[in-house]
C-alpha cells in the first residue's frame, strides 16, 4: 500500500456476512459506525444472518491480503464459498489489531442456544 493511501486510512474493521438462506460468505472493509453496518445488511437480507467483525488500524490492507489469502475459494467480488467461514473467521481473527472477533448479529439458524428445534436435529 502507497505511504500516502495508508496515512489517509483512519482505521476501521473487516467484515464477514452470512445470511441463513444464503450459501456465500461477503467480505468487506467498513470505516462507520457498527449500528450502520448492522443495518445495512439487516436491510439486505434480515435479521436471520451472522455478522463478523475484525479491527484494524488498516481495514483496506487487511481486506486486500483476505481476499488474496482466499482468491481459490472466491466465487466472484467479494463472494467466497460459504463452507469455508471457520477458515475465513480465524484467518482474520489471527490478523485483527486486537486478535479478536466481534458477533455483531447471530443468526438463530446457526445458534443452537436461540433455535433449540435446530440443535435437536
Amino acid at each position: 500500500m502507497r505511504d500516502d493511501v495508508r496515512k489517509q486510512e483512519k482505521g476501521g474493521v473487516v467484515y464477514l456476512v452470512r445470511a441463513a438462506n444464503y450459501d456465500r460468505v461477503k467480505a468487506g472493509y467498513w470505516t462507520s459506525t457498527t449500528k450502520r453496518l448492522r443495518s445495512r445488511y439487516a436491510t439486505a437480507y434480515g435479521f436471520d444472518l451472522d455478522l463478523y467483525r475484525y479491527p484494524t488500524s488498516h481495514p483496506r490492507l487487511l481486506e486486500k491480503a483476505f481476499m488474496d489469502a482466499f482468491d481459490s475459494r472466491r466465487i466472484s467480488g467479494e463472494l467466497f464459498r460459504a463452507e469455508f467461514l471457520d477458515e475465513y473467521r480465524n484467518y482474520l481473527r489471527e490478523r485483527s489489531d486486537a486478535r479478536r472477533e466481534e458477533v455483531i448479529l447471530r443468526s438463530s439458524e446457526h445458534d443452537p442456544e436461540q433455535n433449540p428445534k435446530r440443535a435437536s436435529s
